[in-house]
């Protein structure tokens, strides 16, 4: 008689596996002393009748599910999984990018590829159900992965997983929109990142910034600590930004007609320029026809150059004095550089605020502090 391999779980299975075992031993002998045709009838009925797995898995499609485009789609988010490895599963990546699903629809046909893929998983004890599954991308209205919506720290009422609260976290670390973030995360964060956290509290914390943004993951349940675990996230935020329509020279006045508006997705670390800080800027280097103008690609124009003659206004207390003052250095909008006084030769340091004009305090004894900012003393 062929022999079976039981998990141990308990009295009333092993009632249940004494039982099967009986009933195996006397349907073996009864096909063993059979005739030909009456054994290959009771073999067929012994493999139909024969027990299944306790421990079968259910994948049941959900009609509907949301996506953020450029971030991997799982199993998870797009079916209601059961059984005991439900977690490994629902990390089961679909693909890299949910956005390349054309049309946004996934089917039983595309799971099942998915599973087939997969390392470890048992097709025979599987079930799948569900037509299909609609994909609609993630705007700011799909309040379970809205950053405004969804606390990176507190307690879940719904499906959630913990992948969730992941990107909640970095789109609030970044102060950006949900839909304005890509995230992608280690391949071996999968199974955290399914995690279920309804009934959970979760502390999602950044432990560091940049394109490489490590979380710390905390769920509580009650006062027992349920799970901990570390994240890696790639990100990517989604910027305004200004373009150069053309190649433009180092120290060239950057005007409105050559630069254009765009949106490009950046690492958190790239600080482009502003389309107010760009036009009207000097480059400070060389910019090529279509590159993206970063904060350091450009500066305020020179508006006082060495020698020129400026209108300084002495300002101590509630009085207000105008005076002519020579530059003694180059300087752009905000700089504090130093004058010298047309009747002698004192110096001072005034603030430049705009084309030929500079603020200095005035006061005698003035402090380092003082002068610093802009003071005459």
């Amino acid at each position: 008689m062929p022999s079976f391999l039981w998990d141990d779980d308990g009295p009333f299975l092993r009632d249940t596996r004494n039982t099967c075992a009986s009933w195996y031993a006397s349907c073996w002998h009864a096909v063993r002393d059979s005739s030909d045709a009456m054994r290959r009838i009771l073999f067929l009925i012994l493999i139909l009748l024969s027990p299944v797995a306790h421990a079968q898995e259910r994948v049941t499609l959900r009609p509907a599910a949301s996506f953020v485009p450029g971030t991997p789609l799982m199993l998870g988010d797009v079916a209601h999984i059961t059984g005991d490895n439900a977690e490994m599963l629902g990390a089961i990546e679909l693909t890299a990018d949910a956005a390349s699903i054309t049309p946004p629809l996934v089917d039983v046909a595309l799971v099942r590829d998915a599973l087939k893929k997969a390392k470890g998983v048992n097709l025979g004890r599987l079930t799948i159900s569900g037509a299909s599954c609609a994909l609609h991308e993630q705007t700011h209205a799909d309040a379970p992965l809205d950053a405004a919506h969804v606390d990176p720290q507190g307690v879940s009422s719904g499906g959630e997983t913990v992948r969730s609260r992941a990107l909640a976290c970095l789109a609030q670390t970044f102060s950006v929109a949900i839909h304005d973030l890509r995230a992608t995360f280690a391949a071996e964060d999968s199974p955290l990142l399914a995690f279920p956290i309804a009934g959970l509290t979760v502390v999602v914390q950044p432990l560091g910034t940049g394109e490489m943004t490590p979380l710390s993951v905390r769920l509580f349940r009650g006062n027992q600590l349920v799970r901990t675990g570390s994240l890696r996230a790639t990100v990517l935020v989604r910027r305004e930004v200004a373009i150069a329509k053309v190649a433009v020279s180092r120290g060239r006045t950057l005007d409105a007609d050559s630069i254009t508006l765009g949106e490009q997705w950046l690492t958190p670390v790239q600080s482009p320029a502003t389309p107010t800080q760009a036009i009207g800027a000097e480059a400070r280097t060389t910019l090529r026809a279509g590159a993206v103008i970063m904060a350091g690609d450009v500066e305020p124009p020179q508006v006082i150059a060495r020698g020129d003659i400026a209108s300084v206004d002495c300002i101590a207390g509630s009085i207000v004095l105008r005076a002519q003052a020579r530059a003694l250095e180059n300087a752009r909008t905000g700089q504090v550089i130093r004058f010298q006084s047309l009747t002698g030769k004192r110096e001072f340091r005034a603030r430049v605020s705009g084309p030929g004009h500079a603020v200095a305090l005035a006061g005698g004894g003035a402090s380092p502090h003082a002068l610093d900012a802009g003071g005459l003393p």
